[in-house]
């Protein structure tokens, strides 16, 4: 944890927090599709009741991170890249040593990057939460 952190005071300049933060035309109407929320229901219960069920969906989870990588490459590495990395060598370095099996435990904004890396690495994944 204290990496990440320091990689993130690295990799995080107000600019790059300020692009983010304040998308561009184009983007604005892509993170609408989003976040579509009425302008007077902004910051209402019910609009973080919405984001929060708009964020528990994996491809908008993706569209978000594509987003940030665009707009801050080095924050979207610090943040989300190189956990990534390091939370699938650690999977990938458990199995063989003591297990021939694991399962993994991540925060959803990791779950694509792990299985990527992992599936690259010659890993099968198999999904036993979803429907």
């Amino acid at each position: 944890i204290d990496v990440t952190f320091d990689r993130l005071g690295q990799a995080a300049s107000a600019q790059d927090l300020t692009k983010i933060l304040t998308p561009d035309e184009d983007d604005a109407k892509e993170l609408g599709i989003l976040f579509g929320a009425d302008e007077q229901d902004i910051g209402s219960a019910q609009d973080l009741a919405m984001q929060v069920e708009v964020l528990k969906n994996r491809e908008t989870v993706s569209l978000l991170q594509g987003y940030i990588a665009k707009k801050s490459p080095e924050l979207y590495n610090a943040l989300i890249g190189e956990r990534d990395q390091y939370m699938a060598e650690s999977l990938a370095g458990a199995i063989g040593k003591k297990y021939n099996r694991i399962v993994g435990v991540v925060g959803f904004a990791h779950l694509n990057g792990i299985e990527k890396q992992l599936q690259q690495s010659g890993f099968k994944l198999v999904d036993m939460c979803s429907p």
